[in-house]
């Protein structure tokens, strides 16, 4: 099955149908495989999103967020940040990509699924990126929230930016797929 059949595969209600999702890059490999029933979108989505949310360090690591911020929507300023290898390593360059090319797939059927690249956004960006807890008591999870919150309108921005202009920005890969 290709990314072209996503849609439809979450559409189906066929229970005990297999189902079998692969995210690949270098060093990790995210299998999720479902036998019965079939999952909804909800399910994998939010497998995904917890994957990269409990992660150490976000793909966009802390020491880039302060020039994420500042690239805000700039396509051109974006993609220089992403293709610099000390802000961005290169493998976390390829998650990017990949998971950037999966959503933009995803908002193609928007006119099914609601899932436009501003709702994609505002799903993913705190998956994504984190404000840095370095200047403030990490352990009080208040203060982080309303670090991310002064943030949060810029950083749904920019990642509504990196899927609408994906093509710009990463180059092309296919580094996942659903059988």
């Amino acid at each position: 099955m290709f990314v072209s059949d996503v849609c439809l595969v979450f559409e189906m209600e066929t229970p005990f149908t297999p189902f079998f999702f692969s995210f690949r890059h270098t060093q990790h490999s995210i299998n999720i495989f479902f036998l019965f029933p079939l999952p909804r979108t909800g399910t994998v989505a939010s497998l995904l999103k917890m994957y990269f949310r409990e992660l150490k360090e976000p793909l966009f690591p802390f020491h880039c967020y302060d020039d994420l911020i500042k690239c805000g929507p700039d396509v051109k300023a974006l993609k220089a940040l992403v293709c610099d290898r000390y802000k961005v390593p290169q493998e976390n360059y390829d998650i990017l990509a990949s998971l950037m090319y999966f959503l933009k797939d995803i908002s193609k059927h928007s006119d099914v699924n609601k899932m436009t690249p501003n709702a994609l956004s505002i799903c993913w960006s705190q998956s994504l990126m984190r404000t840095p807890t370095t200047d403030m008591d990490s352990s009080d999870p208040t203060a982080i929230l309303m670090a991310f919150a002064k943030d949060a309108g810029v950083c749904n921005t920019i990642v509504e930016t990196l899927i609408e202009d994906v093509n710009e920005i990463f180059e092309e890969r296919l580094l996942y797929s659903m059988l």
